[in-house]
């Protein structure tokens, strides 16, 4: 995730090390990585741990076990539910007064405190601050917790010298013992008055803060202080003068000595009434990288680590707020935004461009919402926004179409302009709806807007609502139809033109549904490449076109069978060797197989297909570009095509009686097809008279309900037999 460059001169300097030896935990537009962060938390040496809203562990660090003697598991049984008989690994004085505590912090959020006697296994008994810090949501919801302890055993064994040195202090062997204990402490050791004068200040003020110990006496404590805490601090003093003997912790900010602030921690222990030191006591630490470090894991917890935008987790959160003020007046939508076609970007300009482009789409989601609206990132390119305080669906598409808007802007993504499209589902707040429901409705409406045509977004309803069942029905039917023999494979004979003399057959699916009846592609072909069944439905179509057509060529030799690739079916690492294979089972000559390509499916990725047509072309087999004219223009890549065949879209052909464009478009692809000595299949001719032109203009060959319908295997087998003069050898 993205890490801001956390405050200090110390940590700066740790971040650059480790930045110079290790380069590559770098992302280079964002800062250090998840992993550079991690390193820096096990390097603190403290305890660190981490535990969510129902005080399950989410983390610890190294430094927990060196603490405590094991890991996180140890740190809940040393801390929250040691046995009565402190057999656990670590064990304290009053497990209930730290589970309270967590508690609290759970509820109320906000810092606590308490010192604690831990003996770890193997171990001398160890003194220990423990301090737990809510994790607050930007909507001040308590999402969890985070721990720091804090092995304070030698500071409390060097106030244990403190008092011995006090009882001693006749004895100048103790006083020395005492002096040496204080100059050398790694935290800063200060006595003040109680109107804040420094009247002791120990070495450590110069390797901490910058100071030399001379000028840092001679200053005011208040005068160091940044000024939003100076009264408090004073009034800390002032309080603490009033009672001998006791000690009271608390953070503040300091002025370094090069005009830094420093987050710093602090013991203030009242002893005035003691004639050797007659002050309070401050025992200071820096804790700066510390509170940096959790303000990370805070943001690290409910931000994605790309976009920086808010993650699943926080937007949940999110919604479940703002239907909960749904009873108090508000109200709210939900809208999720998915790209259109995304996956050809990382497939075409890698991974990299990928998340570059996904970076610059969310900031312009960001940038073209308000202030209080959320966007999150859900992870791949699926993005989700929370619109607050509206529900009508004006509001909403308004700001839906913006959106849509500014993406259509072409964005910049490796030096290359590259444009983006996006659906968009949109559903309203309602009496009684959850937050799942909610999400779940406007991940309906999103793919209703794809299934509509993409690039436009669709608001939710209840009609959209039993379609999505349905298809989850047909997807379910689907899968299991494809196992139990319920797709039956139809043949649509094909005509030499000239003499109507049968010279290929098309291979279509059908589905003979068990409760619907014969269903045409129309209604399962679409379900089936989205859920990734169309690798199987295609493969058995293929297998079983190219059996049957094996017996038919016994009678009519040569005859061709043609066979239709989806996309997906196309892309499919294993095309090559289930062609193959199944030429290999079933015997036929490469050259009696054609397989059909859309032009709109070759265009998608114009160099892999031309790839994947060559590695075909290779096993012999015949090709053809399918709906021709239909989809983007391939004339730039046709000679590229090693193909056999250009199919005319029966959209040209119905309307060739009737329109004398359609006359002109049809010729020019028949003279395009000749001149780079491909043959011509038309599609859908029904009538005779178009039969006829296409043949004075050139056409091979053509397929429609003119000469046959789909026939089953049975019934083309009557049909061939019938027309036994008229089958066409091809090789």
């Amino acid at each position: 995730m993205p890490i801001a460059r956390l405050p200090g001169a110390a940590l700066d300097t740790t971040l650059e090390n480790l930045l110079k030896q290790h380069p590559n935990d770098c992302v280079t537009a964002v800062g250090p990585s998840e992993y550079l962060l991690r390193r820096l938390t096990e390097a603190l040496p403290l305890g660190i741990f981490q535990v969510d809203e129902q005080m399950t562990p989410v983390y610890a660090n190294a430094g927990l076990s060196a603490v405590i003697g094991g890991g996180i598991t140890s740190v809940f049984d040393a801390l929250l539910i040691a046995g009565a008989n402190g057999h656990s690994h670590g064990r304290i004085g009053d497990p209930a007064t730290v589970r309270e505590a967590l508690a609290q912090v759970l509820v109320h959020g906000g810092d606590r405190d308490a010192e604690i006697l831990l003996r770890p296994a193997k171990a001398d008994e160890r003194h220990c601050v423990i301090s737990l810090r809510g994790l607050v949501d930007e909507q001040g919801t308590v999402t969890g917790a985070i721990a720091c302890i804090d092995d304070i055993t030698a500071r409390r064994q060097m106030e244990a010298e403190l008092a011995s040195a006090r009882e001693a202090a006749a004895h100048q062997r103790g006083e020395a013992r005492f002096r040496s204990l204080v100059q050398h402490a790694s935290d800063l050791i200060t006595v003040v008055t109680p109107q804040g004068a420094i009247v002791y200040q120990s070495p450590s003020i110069s390797s901490l803060f910058g100071y030399v110990q001379d000028e840092a006496r001679a200053a005011d404590l208040l005068a160091l202080a940044h000024h939003a805490d100076r009264q408090r601090l004073k009034t800390i003093l002032s309080e603490a003068a009033c009672h001998p003997g006791t000690s009271t912790r608390f953070e503040w900010t300091l002025r370094h000595a090069n005009e830094s602030w420093r987050q710093v921690q602090t013991t203030l222990t009242n002893l005035l009434d003691d004639v050797n030191v007659q002050g309070l006591v401050m025992n200071t630490r820096d804790v700066t990288e510390q509170k940096a470090l959790e303000e990370q894991l805070s943001h690290q917890a409910f931000h994605d680590s790309l976009t920086g935008l808010a993650n699943r987790a926080l937007f949940n959160n999110r919604v479940e707020h703002a239907l909960r003020m749904r009873d108090s007046g508000g109200r709210c939508t939900v809208m999720m935004l998915d790209l259109d076609d995304f996956k050809r970007v990382n497939d075409s300009l890698g991974h990299l461009a990928g998340d570059e482009l996904l970076v610059q789409v969310a900031q312009s989601i960001a940038s073209g919402l308000r202030p209080f609206d959320t966007a999150a990132r859900f992870g791949g390119d699926e993005f989700a926004i929370l619109l607050a305080g509206i529900d009508q669906s004006d509001g909403a598409v308004e700001i839906a179409d913006r959106l849509l808007g500014a993406l259509s802007t072409p964005l910049v993504v490796q030096g290359q302009p590259f444009m983006v499209r996006a659906s968009i589902g949109i559903a309203h707040s309602a009496d009684g709806i959850g937050p799942q429901d909610l999400l779940r409705s406007a991940d309906t409406a999103l793919y209703a807007a794809k299934a509509q045509g993409k690039n436009r977004c669709q608001v939710y309803s209840d009609e959209m609502a039993r379609a999505a069942m349905e298809r989850l029905e047909t997807e379910n039917d689907l899968r299991q139809a494809i196992g139990d023999g319920e797709l039956r494979v139809f043949y649509q004979p094909i005509v030499s033109l000239p003499d109507e003399g049968v010279c290929e057959v098309e291979a279509l699916v059908r589905w003979r549904h068990p409760r619907r009846g014969l269903l045409t592609p129309f209604h399962f072909i679409a379900i089936a490449e989205e859920s990734g069944l169309i690798v199987r439905l295609g493969q058995h179509v293929l297998q079983t076109a190219c059996r049957d057509v094996r017996v038919w060529q016994r009678d009519h030799p040569g005859l061709i069978v043609s066979v239709n690739l989806s996309a997906r079916q196309f892309q499919h690492p294993g095309l090559i060797e289930d062609v193959e294979d199944v030429l290999r089972k079933t015997g036929i000559a490469p050259c009696t197989l054609k397989l059909e390509v859309t032009e709109s499916l070759a265009m998608a990725d114009a160099v892999e297909t031309i790839r994947i047509l060559g590695q075909l072309k290779q096993l012999g087999v015949l090709l053809a570009i399918d709906d021709f004219g239909t989809g983007y223009s391939s004339l730039a890549y046709l000679k590229d095509f090693t193909v056999d065949t250009l199919k005319i879209d029966q959209s040209f052909v119905r309307e060739l009686a009737n329109d004398a464009r359609n006359d002109v478009i049809v010729e020019s692809m028949v003279t395009l097809a000749r001149n780079l000595g491909l043959s011509v299949t038309a599609e859908g001719i029904e009538r005779a008279e178009d039969g006829a032109r296409l043949a004075v203009l050139g056409c091979h060959r053509g397929q429609g309900y003119l000469y046959a319908r789909p026939l089953g295997a049975t019934e083309l087998t009557a049909y061939l037999a019938e027309a036994a003069g008229r089958v066409q050898v091809a090789c």
